[in-house]
């Protein structure tokens, strides 16, 4: 049977779930493959790139409020988002500037995939590294996966795409490796936007 699906999903398509296309996207990250621009870079081709977001991933913090004054002394209440996660999002909008390579944003429904590689701890045995690295031990801590995937999409808007609403289908994952970081895949699906 032939399909129509980007890879890594095209590889996955045949054996026919949910868990076997997150496994190839997650073994496409720890192979570091397709981490600089990808297909799609011809006029007039569909958007198919993908990166990698160096280091610990991170998620998307909770904006914060504080009393603030005017020059005038009246008090009004800012909010701010967390200088951490300001920085971080600053590195999605970097690694996703350089993929894009100059290319205009895209206006069409998306697919993203995320897979994010979280560090084994430096306290754990060799023994539980060495699961946690095969896959048999998950990271079930911070940050969570929709907070990371929160802080992805709001990197990749007026850069990948005009808009996070876009963003139609997500793929994602968390694990360990060797090596830190976000795996970002994004594919402009055959399908029209609603507006």
């Amino acid at each position: 049977m032939e399909t129509n699906l980007p890879l890594p999903l095209d590889r996955a398509a045949a054996e026919g779930s949910a868990a076997s296309v997150l496994r190839a996207v997650g073994e496409t990250a720890r192979e570091g493959v397709g981490t600089g621009a990808a297909r799609g870079r011809e006029e007039g081709a569909p958007l198919d790139i993908s990166f990698l977001i160096p280091g610990e991933p991170k998620g998307k913090g909770r904006h914060r409020s504080r009393i603030a004054k005017m020059g005038n002394g009246k008090q009004f209440i800012a909010n701010y988002a967390p200088k951490d996660t300001v920085e971080y999002e600053n590195l999605v909008r970097m690694a996703a500037s350089d993929a894009m390579d100059g290319r205009a944003p895209s206006e069409l429904p998306v697919l993203v995939e995320m897979v994010a590689t979280c560090s084994v701890p430096a306290s754990w045995s060799q023994k539980k590294r060495h699961a946690a690295i095969r896959g048999e031990v998950m990271p079930t801590g911070k940050p969570d996966l929709d907070n990371g995937l929160k802080a992805v999409l709001d990197g990749l808007n007026k850069i990948v795409v005009k808009d996070d609403a876009q963003v139609c289908r997500v793929g994602m994952s968390k694990q360990y490796g060797e090596r830190p970081g976000v795996f970002v895949r994004v594919v402009e699906l055959h399908a029209r936007p609603a507006r």
